[in-house]
């Protein structure tokens, strides 16, 4: 019985990994580099801008490693090809193997912990928004950038040490894995802290963030319903200052809700991830393999479907700002329809 669960499993993980993983890598980039161009064109620069901007960046980079080089070349095709070619860049030499480890781990813990901080900014934003004005502390979120890159490095780190070149069976003459040798306990013991400093923390801090910023939108809506009333409305229109206010205020409320929209997306991708990685760490040798094997198969699943927030995260601004959605069209238009952009 658990045989059949570990192959049915075992197959959806190596179809979507032929079928939709290279998808994802392309449709993910696309997205994703017009996001970055669109957001560095526009004016004036802004600590919300910038956000999405690294990001788009470090998604790609996601996308590029994890869902093309790992999961389409490195494991897809050895699935359709029924293990008889592949292309393992990371088995390449230990060297290779220990950069791609570093990388997918690092990516993983910049990405969760950026979109952290970004919640942390729209808290600030809400809240003081005359001291965390759109354009001030410029400098201070790129530092920010900064502590995040590094200590993910430090993190990711020690847990790259562990991982080598090793013989694993006739497919796969050479895999890139954890040296059991060097390890008195359970390979995923050892992924745990990173796994929970990765994912499970800040997807936790993301739903207190999330809450916050909620409670501060009800707050922010009953006001308005005070302050704004239809005559004062009228007057915001005849009043440049007045308006300009008032459309700002209406544009933060956007903003807020692109990120909600954001942190959902990635909570929901994550999650899962998270949670079997987990379970998989509890399990020793001595557990059957009916306990073992699926909780193994559903891993690697969710580490290709987690790829999914990182393809659709260049797309989500449309549904919320104007200028992107404007701009998103013509560029498609220039690309399909072959008509000019005009200003």
């Amino acid at each position: 019985m658990c045989t059949k669960l570990v192959n049915i499993l075992a197959d959806i993980t190596g179809s979507f990994r032929v079928a939709i993983s290279p998808l994802l890598f392309v449709f993910g980039v696309l997205g994703n580099l017009v996001a970055f161009i669109l957001f560095f064109n526009n004016k004036p620069l802004t600590r919300y801008n910038l956000y999405p901007m690294i990001l788009c960046i470090i998604q790609s980079i996601a996308l590029l490693l994890n869902a093309l080089l790992d999961d389409f070349f490195g494991r897809g095709l050895l699935f359709v090809s029924g293990g008889s070619f592949s292309i393992k860049v990371d088995a390449v030499s230990n060297a290779a193997c220990q950069f791609f480890e570093f990388s997918e781990m690092w990516i993983g813990f910049v990405s969760a912990h950026i979109m952290l901080a970004f919640g942390v900014d729209r808290v600030l934003s809400i809240t003081m928004p005359l001291r965390f004005q759109k354009t001030r502390f410029i400098q201070a979120t790129l530092w920010v950038y900064a502590t995040i890159m590094a200590l993910g490095a430090c993190v990711s780190a020690p847990l790259t040490a562990q991982y080598s070149l090793i013989v694993e069976n006739e497919f796969l003459p050479k895999v890139c894995a954890i040296n059991r040798e060097r390890l008195n306990t359970n390979d995923y013991a050892v992924k745990v802290p990173v796994t929970i400093l990765t994912f499970f923390i800040p997807s936790f801090l993301l739903v207190v963030i999330n809450c916050i910023l909620i409670v501060k939108i009800l707050q922010l809506k009953r006001r308005r319903k005070l302050h704004f009333t239809p005559s004062f409305m009228a007057y915001a229109k005849t009043c440049r200052v007045t308006g300009k206010v008032v459309a700002e205020g209406k544009m933060e409320l956007k903003r807020v809700f692109a990120y909600l929209n954001l942190a959902l997306i990635s909570f929901i991708f994550s999650l899962p991830l998270t949670v079997t990685l987990c379970i998989r760490s509890g399990l020793t040798l001595g557990d059957s393999l009916c306990e073992r094997e699926p909780i193994a198969e559903m891993s690697r699943l969710f580490s290709s479907v987690k790829d999914i927030q990182y393809a659709i995260h260049g797309y989500t601004y449309i549904f919320f700002f104007p200028f992107f959605r404007k701009k998103f069209v013509r560029i498609l238009r220039l690309v399909f329809c072959c008509k000019k952009i005009r200003d």
